[in-house]
């Protein structure tokens, strides 16, 4: 197979027919992005290249570009069935998560290898460069991409640890770890399988969904699925549970994940997108669940417990998109905050009951930090040494339907623009304080009584008033701060009753209390 071969046929007529036979060439592929985009078959015939690839980045891809380098040419080249040449493709080709990227046409020089070069945008927006490196083996047969001599040689450290080196140093040991990668808890090669890239059996599947894996210990999650928390989980030294994979499902089940220690419960990094936690009890982390930078993360029916001071229930940092459902955090510490996002955009906190035991001095139940966009509704805040909620330099904040009791300095401290209605505020030292900063801010239809010093204290500009009651409270139930710039909806129905009026806002009450 490595060199020219002369092949004698003797015929009917009793010629002597002579018949050169060439080298037969492999070409082996990989990815440089293998959790992204799959080698998943490959063919060379007349030293034309057909190679298909497999989109398993979670969603939609976008090829804008393909380019041929080393022993490969354009022949004409199509993907998918459209012809494309060494330049940008308009429009680009859309390949949908799961697809296959099919190349045909592909010229081979017959030796050496090259690379395979394709600009792609992922389902988030960010552009992407792939590199197909394909690396001829000399010889018919195709190279083992890993030399698998020992069971080690196919653990990665995770507990599903089922993994087992069959026929060392073959390519059917090999398919074990490359193809399958433990996550569905069966590495073990089938019959027939090669690692040559042209693999079609169940375990392909391994790489694209992990439904049904049962986690019993803390560790990395690296490939797309549903994942179920089997038993109660407890460390002292380290994180606990960290996703590294798009579009991936975490269900604690009610299972408990607790740390003696600090650090963060359940992780979620960039640039790791569309991950949903449910159903989880976590204690006494630094930080419960920690997003950051991503996009289109779910919290759901999850329980946190923080013991120790200056700890965070929830932090969210830079991200968009984030939606927190039906959770209960309580603080037995000082100085912890339930939720914190900081600059994060497009956040929903929905039916949530955030609460500091026994007024332990926990600073506050939600702190949002130059965010926009932020969502508060249908939730329960009380006890807090400082503030029920706190929003910061935000901008277009709503916060509606919200119960808070009991927070010493301010129920609502808000700077910047949104709206603020239908909450009740009780027990505060300032029910609400409200400074309008770039934009108008409304307050509607809210109930604040039984405030230590203002029921509502305005300040800044843009700050208007509809269906407001502010009664019964120590101090004045409306103070309008100097210089700021406020009015009244039409349509409202102010309740006040003490009223300080400094010539800032020296409205009449048709409504008292």
């Amino acid at each position: 197979t490595y060199g020219w071969a002369l092949i004698i046929i003797a015929t009917i007529f009793g010629v002597l027919v002579f018949i050169a036979i060439p080298p037969t060439q492999s070409v082996s592929f990989s990815s440089s992005e293998p959790e992204k985009i799959m080698v998943k078959g490959s063919n060379i015939e007349n030293n034309i290249v057909t190679i298909i690839l497999q989109n398993i980045t979670g969603g939609e891809m976008r090829v804008s570009n393909v380019d041929l380098d080393g022993s490969f040419s354009f022949g004409p080249v199509t993907l998918n069935g459209e012809e494309i040449t060494d330049a940008e493709i308009i429009p680009p080709i859309e390949v949908e998560a799961g697809g296959e990227l099919y190349f045909t046409g592909i010229g081979y020089s017959g030796s050496g290898g090259g690379t395979i070069d394709m600009e792609y945008t992922d389902f988030s927006g960010l552009v992407r460069t792939l590199v197909i490196n394909g690396t001829s083996s000399g010889g018919s047969e195709p190279a083992c991409p890993i030399a698998c001599e020992a069971d080690i040689d196919c653990d990665d450290s995770n507990p599903l640890t089922t993994d087992t080196c069959n026929n060392p140093g073959t390519c059917d040991a090999v398919c074990s770890n490359v193809i399958c990668l433990e996550c569905c808890g069966n590495d073990i090669a089938e019959a027939g399988e090669a690692c040559d890239g042209t693999d079609v059996g169940s375990n392909m599947t391994c790489l694209e969904d992990c439904s049904g894996a049962t986690i019993t210990g803390c560790t990395t999650i690296t490939r797309t699925g549903t994942y179920t928390v089997g038993n109660n989980i407890s460390t002292s030294g380290s994180d606990c549970i960290t996703i590294q994979a798009n579009n991936t499902i975490l269900n604690c089940v009610g299972k408990n994940l607790t740390s003696s220690n600090g650090y963060k419960g359940i992780t979620v990094n960039e640039p790791y997108d569309y991950a949903t936690i449910q159903n989880c009890n976590l204690y006494n982390w630094e930080s419960g669940i920690y997003l950051n930078r991503v996009d289109n993360a779910t919290i759901q029916s999850s329980s946190i417990y923080m013991n120790s001071n200056s700890n965070k229930g929830i932090h969210a940092v830079q991200a968009d998109d984030i939606t927190i459902d039906n959770c209960y955090i309580e603080l037995f510490g000082s100085l912890g905050i339930g939720i914190y996002l900081d600059e994060t955009y497009s956040a929903t906190i929905t039916g949530c009951n955030i609460y500091d035991h026994e007024d332990t001095d926990g600073v506050g139940g939600i702190y949002t930090d130059y965010c926009d966009d932020t969502t508060i509704s249908d939730t329960s805040i009380g006890n807090f040494d400082n503030y029920g909620i706190y929003a910061y330099n935000e901008s277009g904040i709503m916060i509606k339907n919200v119960n808070l009791t009991n927070n010493d300095n301010y129920g609502i401290y808000i700077l910047g623009n949104g709206t603020i209605k239908n909450n009740i505020v009780t027990d505060s030292a300032t029910g609400i304080y409200a400074k309008g900063t770039g934009g108008l801010l409304y307050m509607d239809g809210d109930n604040v009584t039984s405030s230590q010093n203002y029921g509502i204290y305005l300040a800044g500009t843009g700050v208007r008033f509809g269906n407001e009651t502010s009664c019964n409270n120590g101090g004045p139930d409306l103070h309008c701060e100097a210089g700021g710039t406020y009015e009244t909806d039409p349509s409202g129905e102010t309740h006040m009753g003490r009223f300080v009026s400094d010539g800032s806002c020296a409205w009449s009450w048709d409504n008292p209390c």
